[in-house]
């Protein structure tokens, strides 16, 4: 993660730039479904603001995780989960999906917060695959133990799956950019990703990663 100075001015310029464009553009969205009586379009506009409101509480969520990069405040990792289930729930029941979240029995340890962001971007980067390409399904998130030096984070879904001798994890290509994305971040925090899929079969993600010993 970068340095706490350049990690502020970053969420200034996500505060004071992007985040206000995209604010402006919801402001015009609600403006135009105010006018429109024709429910075809209301329902186009509808969606269209649902993706709008959930960029701005993206953008919101990483200031707020920028911001407290200055403090030894623990992050709740599943409280963090919650929170992008709850927000992503409508969306989910739009495409005739439940997203369902399993904590772990035990808590998980307490880890530095350049492991945990990845950890949620990679969980983030699962569910909206499986929402957009899965189809009507149920979509579980799983954080668990595996023994007592090793937690796992899975995504799975119950969807239509896809050939994965014909979608490589490691391509660069916009079509599986995303995937790429979860590798790499895996990567980054020492961690052990397995993406596994057949036709009809459901995707399934895991991520291991070792507790950092404590001494």
């Amino acid at each position: 993660m970068p340095d706490l100075e350049n990690s502020q001015w970053l969420g200034y310029e996500l505060h004071d730039g992007l985040l206000q464009w995209v604010v402006g553009a919801r402001m015009q969205l609600e403006v135009a479904l105010a006018a429109t009586a024709d429910p075809p379009q209301r329902k186009r506009l509808k969606q269209t603001l649902r993706f709008i409101e959930l960029a701005i509480e993206e953008g919101r969520g990483l200031i707020g995780f920028i911001e407290e990069q200055s403090t030894n405040r623990p992050h709740d990792f599943a409280a963090m989960i919650d929170q992008f289930v709850h927000a992503l729930q409508p969306l989910a029941k739009d495409r005739q999906q439940e997203i369902v979240f399993h904590r772990a029995e035990r808590p998980w340890p307490e880890l530095p917060q350049s492991v945990l962001w990845n950890m949620l971007r990679v969980a983030q980067q699962g569910v909206r695959n499986a929402i957009s390409h899965a189809g009507p399904a149920t979509i579980t998130i799983t954080c668990s133990w595996i023994d007592d030096r090793h937690i796992q984070l899975q995504v799975d879904d119950t969807g239509v799956g896809f050939d994965q001798t014909r979608a490589a994890p490691t391509t660069t290509t916009t079509s599986h950019f995303g995937v790429s994305s979860m590798h790499h971040r895996a990567s980054l925090i020492h961690g052990n990703l397995e993406i596994t899929s057949a036709p009809e079969q459901g995707c399934h993600v895991k991520l291991t990663l070792a507790v950092p010993n404590e001494d």
